[in-house]
């Protein structure tokens, strides 16, 4: 561990404990650097997040210069040239390096692909847990750096504040919670009710949710039906059309798609 007044710096052990954790740290810190403060060009083998938290300072990509300032996220990926530089008076960051083979994979399943995202505030209070985890050398100081990774990747990967109980989103969510239970409500239908073009809808819930309203419909209808026929001996169409279902076969389809089971082989698993 390497620490000053301006910089934290915690490895973890030299020889791992626990090697094969999905999303092992390889180090974590905070740095706080003056204008003009520059990391020479060099080609790493490690995935780096950086995350602002006060000032600004720039990295460099190919030929070009990319600002990263508070509440934002610029990711260098292995094999990339690391070269940044503090270009205020006073530039404060945190930052995490992973170097798991699937740690890529990883940051492309919490929509972290590319290299600038704006995702909030930095959770500084995470990324000291993290250090404080490595600080320990040990295998459950290393899963527990694992664990707050994730919860790192979630804070990350939540780009948005939730939606205010009465904009378009929480509406649309609060009336398919209401009516999915009914076949004749769609995503037009929703629309008309909301007062809004369909389009808008589509648009607005993907934003807010990462989805789109029919797929947050249809789960919401898969989820009764799985409950109704694990809770229930009712036939299968009457489980179908208590779910919002009207096409016994549509739903027979659906809880195949979920499970890989037929209604009747998830009932009796």
């Amino acid at each position: 561990m390497l620490r000053n007044r301006n910089r934290l710096i915690v490895f973890r052990s030299a020889v791992p404990a626990v090697p094969n954790l999905p999303l092992r740290v390889r180090s974590a810190g905070r740095n706080e650097a003056p204008r003009g403060w520059e990391e020479a060009p060099r080609q790493k083998w490690f995935l780096e997040l950086f995350w602002g938290l006060e000032g600004r300072g720039e990295f460099r990509v190919d030929d070009a210069w990319t600002s990263l300032e508070p509440g934002r996220i610029f990711i260098y990926r292995p094999g990339d040239t690391h070269h940044l530089r503090a270009v205020s008076d006073r530039w404060r960051y945190c930052w995490v390096t992973f170097d798991h083979a699937e740690c890529v994979r990883w940051f492309d399943a919490f929509g972290l692909g590319g290299r600038l995202h704006q995702s909030g505030a930095c959770p500084e209070k995470i990324f000291l847990e993290i250090t404080a985890a490595l600080r320990e050398y040990t295998a459950e100081g290393e899963r527990r750096a694992a664990h707050l990774a994730h919860a790192l990747l979630l804070a990350a990967s939540a780009k948005t504040s939730p939606p205010a109980p009465d904009s378009l989103p929480a509406r649309a969510r609060t009336l398919m919670d209401r009516l999915f239970a009914d076949p004749a409500v769609g995503v037009t239908e929703l629309a008309e009710r909301l007062r809004v073009h369909r389009s808008t809808l589509f648009r607005c819930f993907a934003a807010s949710h990462g989805l789109k309203p029919s797929t947050y419909l249809h789960n919401l209808r898969v989820q009764r039906g799985l409950v109704l026929l694990r809770e229930t001996g009712a036939p299968i169409h009457e489980v179908a059309l208590a779910s919002g279902f009207a096409d016994a076969n549509y739903f027979s389809r659906a809880i195949r798609e979920a499970t890989g089971l037929s209604p009747r082989e998830f009932r009796n698993s």
